[in-house]
């Protein structure tokens, strides 16, 4: 019997069985030093809730290829922990985490939406955003600032500023 098809405000850590259709929205690779190396991705579903997902170092040479931005996917038992720390990027309660047993199989595509969810220049300067999760904003380059090389935990890494314009 297939398992149910769930939704990700729906998802809670207590168990690991979940079902869940959505579209990859972005991946990158990640290293800290408490969890050395990751692969990382926002993922969204038909209601546009996003959700961050996270695979470990031993299993990312069997997930990363698949992970296409813009593609979707099913995606079938994989473990939720409670999403904390700086930088978060979806405000979702809880973060995916793959597991060895977790099985991902491309979809047909269940909409074209690209669930940006624009904040706007007002809010940024006005509203009390939550400064550890991370947003998405449209605005044209006015300023550029010169590549740096900065530590960030013991490693060195590339920073620009740029500062932007909105359309007022």
């Amino acid at each position: 019997m297939a398992q149910a098809i769930a939704y990700l405000n729906d998802v809670k850590p207590y168990k690991t069985s979940w079902r869940v259709q959505v579209r990859v929205l972005h991946s990158w690779k990640t290293y800290t030093t408490a969890f050395g190396d990751t692969f990382d991705m926002v993922f969204a579903d038909v209601h546009g809730t996003k959700i961050h997902a996270s695979v470990k170092k031993d299993c990312m040479n069997r997930f990363e290829k698949y992970m296409v931005p813009g593609e979707w996917k099913d995606i079938q038992h994989f473990g939720l922990v409670y999403a904390v720390g700086q930088f978060r990027p979806t405000s979702h309660r809880y973060k995916m985490n793959f597991l060895a047993q977790t099985i991902v199989t491309r979809i047909d595509p269940l909409s074209d939406d690209h669930y940006l969810s624009l904040t706007t220049f007002k809010d940024v300067k006005t509203t009390g955003l939550n400064a550890n999760i991370l947003i998405d904003i449209v605005g044209q380059v006015v300023n550029v600032g010169e590549m740096e090389t900065i530590d960030v935990n013991s490693k060195p890494t590339k920073k620009i500023s740029f500062q932007l314009r909105d359309e007022l």
